[in-house]
């Protein structure tokens, strides 16, 4: 079974409440039970900052844009890929959005 997480906030990499908590251990727990999860969250500049302290390289998927609709406004970002304790994360870049 495949599952996928969309969230504002995964522990280590963001936390301002309980999400982060969740997002954190849920998935990896249910990787473990044989679920192929994955997560999508926002790459925030503290995520960007988190992911050197914590030694972890995200890498470009692709090198193409997407496009991601908001209240039926299109922005474009592109993603990034990062493994965090076994479950892969995706983080979508958009400076207009989350680097302010």
């Amino acid at each position: 079974m495949n599952v996928l997480f969309v969230a504002s906030e995964m522990e280590p990499l963001v936390k301002t409440g309980g999400l982060g908590d969740v997002i954190g251990v849920l998935p990896k727990r249910l990787k473990e039970l044989g679920l192929d999860v994955r997560v999508v969250i926002p790459f925030y500049k503290d995520v960007e900052k988190k992911l050197r302290r914590l030694n972890y390289t995200a890498k470009t998927l692709r090198n193409e844009e997407i496009i991601v609709t908001i209240d039926w406004l299109p922005y474009k970002g592109r993603i990034k890929e990062v493994c965090i304790e076994g479950v892969t994360v995706y983080l979508l870049c958009n400076d207009e959005l989350y680097n302010d």
